[in-house]
């Protein structure tokens, strides 16, 4: 790529006369800055990014939990907290922390409840038309 960009720069020279000399002349350098590279993604890995953002999406008929999800159409919680749900109107968002501690379980903490639709809020809202 390297030498596809030297010789549309005004070189006159192939490109396959170019790659020996990029590599004779920056070959230690290139190899340095990998390397430094490597090491930063491996030390964020390791504790520097201490957390993961995720969205949430519930598949239908999974059972209404309030703790993740809010009902769209409603005006509150179902009465039913058994009740499966019909489709996700909104993603949610939630944020998973890796803990200090060796051993311990990463602390996940719900920053948008996904909004969903449940299926008693379908019931009696008149989806067809009665044309006689």
């Amino acid at each position: 790529m390297m030498a596809n960009i030297v010789v549309f720069a005004g070189y006159e020279i192939t490109p396959d006369m170019v790659v020996p000399q990029i590599k004779e002349r920056f070959g230690n350098r290139v190899h340095a800055i990998v390397k430094l590279a490597h090491s930063l993604s491996k030390k964020a890995g390791e504790g520097i990014t201490s957390s993961d953002l995720q969205f949430i999406y519930v598949k239908p008929d999974t059972p209404y939990d309030p703790t993740n999800m809010m009902t769209t159409i409603g005006t509150g919680e179902p009465h039913n907290t058994q009740e499966l749900i019909t489709c996700t109107t909104d993603l949610g968002m939630v944020r998973s922390e890796k803990p200090s501690e060796a051993n311990a379980q990463f602390k996940t903490t719900v920053l948008v409840k996904a909004k969903v639709i449940l299926s008693s809020e379908f019931e009696g809202a008149g989806h067809g038309t009665n044309a006689d």
